[in-house]
């Protein structure tokens, strides 16, 4: 699937979506807006259906202020990454080397066929040394391929992401001037700031966010979703709120905010009601796929709190089944969602597991709570852990 990209904006917010054009061919598009909803509704103004957003509105900010590096490999690369979804080097540098081939097809036949008509003349076609220059030329791609799959930039940032959400933070700060200047300043700080704090150097943290609280490139309600990260891990439910609330306050309106705001509210809260009306607001506007499932989950969440356990299994149900599907179809544009679905995955199990607990259905819910276990552990969510073990006592 070719990627289609319209009018490079530089540091706008830059969404992937997959959508129907009117022949019914369907390709993978790329396109720079405002926010979501101007997104979706690009393509449906120019005749677009069944649109599937694949970014969010915190990814495209963070994709919009990505610097160019100029490499024609790296230009190349994140696509066939995100069809080959990072599972193996062979897989990846395969569709890196049918790419190359390609993109070099004519240069190639143009080079082999001089060679030829060269050897030709000179009454040598075929000889050891044209067979030998010819197969160089043909097995190069091969080469390139293969080391742009061992050391991308792009595998080495899945690597972060996957220490990130394992909890392994001080791998997280080892990686990071591995990318400096291949990837947006402003997330590479953010990821540094939430390993500090999780260290227990909150202090450091919030000193390498400081120059980012009145940047013209970093709207203020990504600024104030990413602060709520640290104190996160800094167990401060308090500040936790106060930037939730900084965040809704400067962009009302966008999905990923509303559900942040609704989680919060659910999570450390009584304001059950408020978080209601967040839930519904956000679910008649166009969605990404991660959206709509995190939208399952905290239903699922506000069912838990009020006491209705088999509404909660039900929510938690749907957001397990999209997110194995989700998975297992590696959509394009995926390529940096993997890792963050496979922790929403273990969460939304863990969420899941409490509920059967609460329903009677023990042995289901052990299972289910040892397999989300090491997440939990990893990343310290001691609330899930304890509302499972209330659960399952009761």
């Amino acid at each position: 699937m070719e990627l289609i990209e319209y009018g490079v904006i530089d540091g706008l917010p830059h969404y992937f979506a997959s959508a129907t054009d009117e022949y019914g061919k369907r390709e993978l598009h790329s396109v720079y807006a405002e926010d979501s909803q101007q997104a979706y509704e690009f393509f449906e103004v120019n005749g677009y259906v069944d649109i599937v957003l694949h970014s969010n509105d915190a990814s495209a900010v963070i994709d919009g202020l990505s610097p160019d590096t100029g490499s024609m490999i790296d230009r190349m690369l994140p696509l066939d990454l995100m069809q080959n979804h990072y599972q193996t080097i062979r897989k990846l540098s395969l569709a890196l080397l049918k790419r190359l081939y390609w993109k070099l097809r004519w240069i190639l036949a143009v080079v082999i066929g001089f060679l030829l008509l060269f050897q030709w003349n000179r009454g040598v076609l075929g000889n050891t040394r044209g067979i030998t220059v010819i197969a160089i030329l043909l097995l190069l791609p091969a080469l390139v391929a293969y080391l742009a799959a061992r050391f991308s930039v792009y595998r080495r940032y899945k690597q972060l992401l996957d220490a990130a959400f394992w909890g392994r933070w001080q791998e997280v700060l080892d990686q990071i001037p591995r990318l400096e200047g291949m990837f947006p300043e402003y997330d590479l700080d953010a990821r540094a700031a939430v390993a500090l704090s999780a260290l227990g150097r909150l202090d450091e943290g919030l000193e390498l966010m400081q120059p980012y609280a009145d940047s013209s490139r970093v709207p203020r309600w990504i600024y104030w979703s990413r602060l709520a990260d640290l104190y996160f891990y800094a167990n401060d439910e308090e500040q936790i709120q106060n930037c939730v609330r900084l965040a809704a306050e400067d962009a009302p309106e966008l999905p990923i905010v509303k559900l942040g705001h609704a989680h919060i509210l659910i999570q450390f809260t009584t304001e059950y009601d408020r978080a209601k009306q967040l839930l519904e607001q956000t679910e008649k506007q166009h969605l990404d796929q991660q959206c709509k499932l995190s939208l399952q989950r905290f239903k699922g969440n506000l069912e838990l709190k009020l006491g209705n356990y088999q509404g909660a299994k039900e929510y938690f149900l749907v957001c397990q089944q999209g997110i194995q599907e989700l998975l297992a179809s590696q959509p394009a544009a995926l390529h940096m969602m993997q890792p963050g679905m496979q922790l929403d995955f273990d969460v939304n199990q863990a969420y899941f597991a409490i509920a059967l607990a609460e329903l009677g259905d023990r042995a289901q819910a052990e299972e289910m709570y040892q397999q989300a276990l090491p997440r939990l552990q990893a990343l310290g969510y001691q609330r899930i852990m304890d509302r499972y073990a209330k659960a399952i006592r009761s």
